[in-house]
């Protein structure tokens, strides 16, 4: 009863609020995020220590200072996207070209438009602004997407993100629903870097093992359809941005399934990876990256060769605990992750 009242009483003052920032000038909503940003990072301390960790873990060689500069960086980035949302209806519609540049754009648009095609990004950068784009390339999306439609919020939310002709479709309708738009030519995007419970093979993700989903891998082998991995970052000043495309990544019938759908997904992850490391402020470090793997799982190694059924050891922790990664008696760093 009193999650509907509250939805009742706030949900005008939400509507008012992304109606204005929607209408803000780009410097003056951008400064407003930043302070945003500098609160949360201030009071969100849970999410900022996990986010410290994992910036601790993947970039060892850099100094706390600068482990520190990097989550400011995440906090900031979000901010900022979160701005950037309101406004997406009014600045990247038709004839706003200049609002976002396109390296790599011969990889969608060689594609024929007739043909089906998967894209995968992550929570780097402008994400929510890739999807919104894609029109603009001439290939609109359906974005798969956690949590549809679970509330007036996240109905509203749903709304903003459909416009210039994207989609918003529910994870749990995404293979059966994906199955008839890539067979009737349409593109099908994913956000395919958080931890995945289920439908996942373990990929080293820089040095230690995570788990991807691969669903976006195995549609694209299942229907003979490419991957297309892409991100996007702001360009400033002001409401500018940079999409990156990297060539298609075409499934190989001659390989075994499993195996190429290993092989597509790890490429994903060399890709994923490399972006972060020349952008590692842009990178949403909050959530859980690393968690302990299950004996008999499928994974990959460094090198790309893929396993069938990995050992990765006892899933119970010792008396005590387990000492920090570099310590005496430290775990193999095939899992240093996040347990809390």
């Amino acid at each position: 009863m009193w999650p509907r009242r509250l939805e009742t009483v706030f949900y005008p003052a939400v509507r008012v609020v992304i109606f204005v920032l929607g209408r803000l000038p780009s410097a003056a909503g951008y400064a407003l995020a930043d302070g945003v940003a500098w609160l949360g990072f201030r009071l969100d301390g849970k999410r900022r220590r996990r986010a410290l960790r994992n910036v601790a873990r993947a970039f060892p060689e850099r100094t706390p200072a600068e482990h520190a500069a990097i989550v400011r960086g995440a906090y900031r980035n979000l901010a900022r996207l979160g701005y950037e949302i309101t406004g997406m209806g009014r600045r990247l519609g038709p004839g706003s070209g200049e609002a976002i540049v396109f390296e790599g754009a011969e990889h969608v648009t060689s594609h024929r438009r007739e043909l089906g095609l998967v894209c995968a990004t992550a929570h780097v950068g402008a994400w929510e602004i890739l999807g919104t784009a894609m029109h603009l390339v001439g290939r609109p999306v359906t974005s798969v997407a956690k949590g549809v439609d679970r509330n007036v919020y996240e109905r509203l939310l749903r709304r903003l993100r459909e416009v210039h002709g994207q989609r918003i479709l529910a994870f749990e309708g995404a293979v059966h629903e994906g199955r008839k738009l890539l067979q009737s030519g349409a593109s099908l995007a994913f956000v395919a870097d958080q931890h995945a419970p289920v439908n996942r093979i373990w990929i080293p993700f820089f040095g230690a093992l995570a788990a991807f989903v691969k669903t976006p891998a195995g549609l694209a082998r299942r229907y003979g359809v490419p991957l297309l991995v892409g991100f996007c970052r702001r360009a400033g000043p002001g409401y500018r941005f940079r999409a990156t495309f990297y060539p298609l990544i075409h499934p190989d019938p001659a390989v075994p399934v499993r195996e190429d759908i290993a092989r597509i997904t790890w490429q994903y992850v060399q890709h994923l990876e490399a972006y972060i490391r020349s952008h590692p402020g842009e990178y949403l470090w909050l959530h859980r990256l690393w968690r302990r793997p299950i004996d008999g799982e499928e994974s990959v190694r460094g090198d790309g060769t893929y396993v069938r059924h990995t050992s990765f050891g006892s899933d119970v922790p010792p008396a005590g605990g387990y000492p920090e990664p570099g310590q005496s008696g430290a775990p193999r760093p095939v899992w240093q992750g996040d347990r809390t």
